[in-house]
């Protein structure tokens, strides 16, 4: 009985250790505008998960280069994520869960007096690949501009 109640407190102990998510790492991928589907934004987060706590940075690639958009503060419980970027017109929300190497979910872009931009997103973990491609500057990326512009 003894060894019975011993493996099982052993395996109790390895299914929480092995059950736990990591999603630090970097996540490339898309945000397409739900509005308009050939307008879309390449976006990268580099995150650090701490235990559900998220931190790390965003970047896009604006102008066929990437742009620094800001610190990411978030929180993630099992799969499920949220995360929000502050910048100096607005701030931008991403919602979603995780999937393995994948993340599926929702980019809010809020510009103040602007109202707000919602995105679908998808993100991989990056590997070796760059989705460095531009896309133009549609109304995704023009919100975007607009939340990093500098106040004169």
């Amino acid at each position: 009985m003894r060894l019975w109640w011993t493996l099982a407190l052993l395996a109790l102990g390895l299914a929480a250790c092995s059950s736990g998510y990591n999603a630090s790492g970097t996540w490339e991928g898309v945000a397409t505008n739900r509005n308009y589907p050939y307008d879309a934004a390449t976006v990268r987060f580099i995150l650090h998960d701490q235990g559900g706590v998220l931190s790390g940075s965003h970047y896009a690639l604006l102008d066929a280069g990437w742009t620094y958009v800001g610190e990411v503060r978030g929180t993630r419980s099992g799969q499920e994520a949220s995360w929000r970027v502050d910048a100096p017109n607005g701030y931008i929300l991403v919602e979603g869960a995780f999937q393995g190497e994948a993340f599926r979910g929702t980019y809010t872009v809020a510009v103040y007096g602007s109202g707000n931009l919602t995105a679908t997103l998808f993100l991989s973990r990056a590997r070796v690949q760059n989705l460095g491609f531009p896309h133009g500057k549609g109304p995704l990326a023009q919100q975007m501009a607009a939340l990093l512009e500098e106040e004169r």
